[in-house]
């Protein structure tokens, strides 16, 4: 005796899942290795198929038909709202790590501007300091000049 019609499709879409298991298994194994734009990319793709498999299911076609039972069309509403919810929460938290990432590169912008400013500051110093320490020289050469005849004026 053999499989009806019903389980042969059941059988087979088992088969499938397990490849689409493996596949999926593959995918996020390879995933560290692979660049941000290959990774982005796998995934829009891999969304893109979960919503043409999704059109592809008749399941408002059979519920309306009474096809399948209520129970049935309730756990479907509930997974929905649920892959909604992890997604939206998946989301969320891409954003606030991107908000923190870049909130720890305005901090360390900030450091190395104020560290900067620190360097010129030194740096006005130092320059102020040899400026001042040149016009000394210069007065005590002038006032030596004054004092020895003999002695050359600055050309």
């Amino acid at each position: 005796m053999g499989l009806s019609a019903q389980l042969e499709r059941a059988s087979e879409q088992l088969k499938a899942l397990s490849v689409r298991a493996a596949q999926a298994d593959a995918n996020v194994r390879a995933a560290g290795e692979k660049g941000l734009a290959h990774i982005q990319a796998q995934l829009d793709a891999v969304r893109t198929s979960a919503r043409q498999r999704e059109e592809d299911v008749a399941w408002s076609r059979q519920a309306a038909a009474g096809h399948i039972s209520a129970e049935w069309a309730d756990l479907r509403e509930r997974w929905e709202q649920r892959i909604a919810s992890m997604r939206k929460h998946a989301a969320d938290t891409r954003a606030h790590l991107e908000a923190e990432r870049a909130e720890q590169r305005a901090r360390r912008a900030e450091d190395d501007a104020l560290a900067a400013l620190a360097f010129v500051a030194r740096a006005l110093d130092e320059a102020e300091y040899e400026v001042l320490e040149a016009a000394l020289a210069r007065a005590e050469a002038d006032a030596a000049r004054t004092k020895d005849p003999r002695a050359q004026p600055p050309e």
